[in-house]
């Protein structure tokens, strides 16, 4: 039995010694955009997500107000993007074009990562975003 325990304390503190060489470097990014139609209409179930990753925490699905609120973890860049898209086909009263975001300009460039890998953050806010139906 005392060689059973010795044998997951081991394995344990492996596991434990391992997780900071395992933590990759991320950087926070915050999302919120309104998506709209041609007509000024919201339009919900589009998805937004960055180039590299997806949202967690928040979704990035716009809701039925046509709003999305999300936040990521990516790998810091030197550029960022974002990429809308429709979907769910014609359940949202058609469909519509994706767009692609290069939001670079407005992030903080990424700073050396502290002891947890995280590496800076940004908030965007792109206001009011115009899809075109197919």
């Amino acid at each position: 039995m005392r060689g059973l325990t010795l044998l997951l304390a081991g394995i344990a503190s492996l596991l434990f010694a391992g997780c900071d060489e395992i933590n990759e470097d991320y950087y926070g990014l915050y999302f919120s955009a309104e998506i709209v139609d041609e007509e000024g209409v919201p339009i919900q179930g589009i998805y937004a997500y960055p180039e590299g990753d997806k949202f967690d925490g928040r979704e990035g699905y716009s809701n039925h107000l046509g709003k999305i609120e999300a936040f990521a973890h990516i790998k810091p860049s030197r550029r960022f993007v974002i990429y809308i898209t429709d979907v769910d086909g014609e359940y949202n009263r058609g469909e519509y074009e994706g767009v692609t975001i290069d939001i670079t300009s407005m992030v903080a460039p990424p700073t050396v990562p502290d002891k947890y890998g995280f590496s800076g953050s940004g908030i965007v806010d792109l206001g009011r975003v115009v899809l075109k139906r197919k």
